[in-house]
């Protein structure tokens, strides 16, 4: 189980709030017929995890609570980008 509440970094909370807006973006692409502005999302997402990953360690967290939720965000920030490329006809690599 991982706890959410662990994440109190700043850079943790926006990557959080921003990933948050991912399903509004969709629609907003898609209603305004603009696949400009879901690159543009995605490219705020791939640099706010930058922010992140570089702020926030994962493998030197101060305990394994916080590593497991800091894993899981960063999983979820993958699976954004991931679906994100798709929606836009992006073939992603497996690994990287």
């Amino acid at each position: 189980k991982i706890n959410g509440n662990l994440l109190t970094h700043v850079a943790e909370i926006q990557m959080m709030q921003h990933l948050m807006n991912f399903n509004s973006q969709i629609l907003l692409s898609a209603d305004s017929y603009k696949p400009a502005s879901m690159c543009s999302y995605l490219y705020d997402t791939a640099k706010k995890f930058n922010v992140f990953y570089h702020e926030c360690s994962i493998g030197h967290a101060e305990n394994e609570e916080l590593k497991k939720a800091r894993l899981s965000l960063a999983y979820a920030t993958g699976l954004v980008l991931k679906e994100g490329l798709s929606l836009l006809g992006i073939p992603v690599p497996e690994r990287m």
